[in-house]
């Protein structure tokens, strides 16, 4: 499928918590980051790396996010600007929009919609991920989401697999290769197909 392109993106939150949090959901999902906390980092960054996302808290009681997203419209026309508040307004996400904003989110940012943001935007610019590097994550994917709908714990699936529980939950996190046995092993106890892991992969 090509050269794989390496997802990185900038975020901009002054909430260290939340900022971590962003942090965290990106890189389950094999984006690196950068993170700020002053809106006036941002050009400087974006004319040293290449970015394909940017993360960006609007304060709606002042312009200055705003302001951003007009300077990086000057320096980047093409990246992706996921915005997000803790008081969304119309107003606010128009304007989000205008200046080409991708999402307008609520803060605190959920991760299932923050994946599904950056699910369509990558779909949307075709930007390369090669899926043989996220094959781990994604199969983990649909082994824990299976195990959920089953309504099973990780420590009934590794009585049921034989297989212990760190390593179904090191599986299930996408952390490292598993074997075909053991996801031989975990696919039967899970009543699901072995090829059915690899859908839509």
């Amino acid at each position: 499928m090509g050269q794989a392109a390496k997802l990185t993106a900038l975020i901009l939150d002054p909430d260290p918590g939340h900022r971590d949090e962003l942090a965290r959901i990106l890189a389950g999902r094999q984006v690196e980051t950068i993170a700020v906390t002053e809106p006036d980092a941002i050009p400087e960054l974006l004319r040293a790396g290449q970015f394909q996302f940017l993360l960006c808290d609007l304060d709606p009681d002042s312009d200055t996010g705003l302001l951003l997203l007009r300077s990086v419209r000057s320096i980047d026309d093409d990246m992706f600007v996921i915005c997000f508040s803790q008081r969304p307004t119309i107003h606010g996400a128009v304007a989000a929009m205008r200046w080409g904003a991708f999402e307008y989110l609520r803060k605190p940012v959920e991760p299932e919609e923050l994946g599904s943001a950056l699910d369509r935007a990558i779909r949307a610019h075709g930007l390369l991920a090669d899926k043989l590097d996220q094959l781990p994550l994604l199969v983990g994917r649909h082994l824990r989401a299976r195990r959920q709908e089953l309504g099973l714990t990780l420590k009934q699936v590794a009585k049921r697999s034989g297989v212990s529980l760190s390593l179904i939950s090191d599986v299930e996190r996408g952390e490292g290769a598993a074997t075909i046995r053991t996801l031989y092993k975990l696919s039967s106890a899970l009543r699901t197909p072995l090829a059915s892991l690899f859908d839509d992969i």
